[in-house]
C-alpha cells in the first residue's frame, strides 16, 4: 500500500463525488486530531460495510474551519489526516493506494461564519472512489 500525497492544490479531487463513489465525514474537536471512539466506530463500520473493497480507490481530504493561522491549520488538517490513516491502517484490509490531500481552511464545505459550519469544517472526508474495472 502506498500514501500518495497530492496537497492543497488538489482542490479538483475533493469534487466530482460519482454515484457509485461513497463519503464518509470524521469529526475532530477544535485544535485537535484525536479521533475518538465514536468516530472510530464510524469508520471502520463504513470500510466493512463497503462489498468488494478492492474496486475502490481511497482518498483522505484533510480539513479545518478557519479559526487559527492558515499554517496552523494546514497542518493541523495533515495530522488529522495522518491519524485517520493510521487507523486505516489498523483495520487489516488490503488497500490499495491511500490518496491524502490536506486543504487546512482553504476549501469549506459548511460556512465558517457560523458555529454549525466550523463544528462541520472540522473533521476528515474518506472518500472510496468507484474504479472503473
Amino acid at each position: 500500500m502506498t500514501i500518495i500525497f497530492l496537497g492543497a492544490c488538489a482542490s479538483c479531487c475533493a469534487q466530482g463525488i460519482g454515484p457509485e463513489d461513497k463519503v464518509i465525514s470524521i469529526f475532530f474537536g477544535g485544535g485537535s486530531y484525536w479521533m475518538d471512539e465514536e468516530q472510530s466506530l464510524r469508520l471502520s463500520d463504513f470500510i466493512f460495510d463497503v462489498e468488494r473493497l478492492n474496486e475502490y480507490d481511497i482518498e483522505v481530504h484533510g480539513h479545518t474551519n478557519d479559526i487559527g493561522s492558515v499554517e496552523y491549520n494546514q497542518y493541523l488538517s495533515e495530522m488529522r489526516s495522518r491519524t485517520v490513516i493510521s487507523y486505516l491502517m489498523t483495520l487489516d484490509m488490503d488497500f490499495h493506494d491511500i490518496k491524502k490531500i490536506d486543504f487546512g481552511e482553504l476549501n469549506p464545505v459548511y460556512d465558517n461564519d457560523s458555529w454549525s459550519g466550523r463544528l462541520n469544517n472540522r473533521r476528515v472526508d474518506v472518500v472510496l472512489r468507484k474504479l472503473m474495472l
